[in-house]
């Protein structure tokens, strides 16, 4: 699967800037059910500006102000079903806690050598698709 590079996206985008009030106004009106979507892109983008150490970078600033505008703005509906923490922030502070658990994931994926779930080393091939885990017995698959 390709991941969408958007760091180079907001790195190229002209028009970005901080939420002015027609920003503001333009977010109050979009639908409940867009929201998600805007919430989703700009959630993989700030993180992907982490993992590239550039969170401090004016581009990732803009995009931090239209996070938090977006989540405050859902926040306010009836449908409050996103997290009340600031993600971006929270990423920063754990970021090589999330990295030790991507890798751990991929060598587990790769090798067969540890259960991502529970750390176990007792794993074997249980098909060509899925490696399983004999002491808890959940089943990952591979790559």
């Amino acid at each position: 699967m390709h991941e969408t590079n958007w760091v180079a996206f907001w790195l190229e985008c002209s028009w970005l800037t901080y939420p002015t009030t027609e920003d503001k106004e333009m977010v109050t009106n979009l639908n409940t059910w867009e929201i998600p979507d805007y919430y989703v892109v700009i959630s993989q983008s700030l993180k992907q500006f982490v993992d590239a150490n550039m969170e401090d970078s004016e581009q990732c600033r803009k995009l931090h102000e239209y996070y938090k505008l977006l989540k405050t703005e859902f926040n306010c509906r009836e449908t409050n079903v996103l997290p009340q923490k600031d993600a971006f922030l929270d990423y920063i502070e754990h970021k090589q806690d999330y990295q030790k658990q991507e890798n751990l994931m991929e060598d587990a994926r790769k090798y067969g050598n540890i259960c991502p779930y529970c750390e176990s080393e007792n794993v074997r091939s249980y098909n060509q698709q899925e490696w399983k885990c004999y002491s808890c017995g959940k089943r990952f698959r591979k790559h």
